[in-house]
């Protein structure tokens, strides 16, 4: 599967693409929602993970112009993807 993840934390965004990297996925980082939008066409992701608390266009404001283009689109929730991401961050600091 292609994924795109859009984060302005690089750590938390490369730690994500190796995890997605070992279970097989083709991940790409986008460091802004505008890198991510200028991605969206041209890398043609099968899912997309977006940070919601990033400054200027968030991952909400991403994912409102995703499917303003009618880029096929689901969301999932976030606590769990958090809770994920913060048990990576713990294992990869040790």
């Amino acid at each position: 599967m292609k994924i795109l993840i859009v984060d302005d934390e690089p750590q938390v965004a490369e730690i994500l693409a190796k995890s997605l990297g070992r279970e097989g996925h083709q991940a790409t980082i986008a460091t802004s929602g505008e890198h991510a939008l200028s991605l969206v066409g041209t890398y043609d992701p099968d899912a997309l993970f977006l940070d919601v608390s990033m400054p200027g266009m968030n991952g909400l404001d991403v994912l409102a112009e995703v499917r303003r283009r009618r880029v096929p689109s689901s969301t999932a929730g976030n606590r769990d993807f958090q809770r994920v991401i913060r048990h990576r961050l713990r294992r990869h600091r040790r």
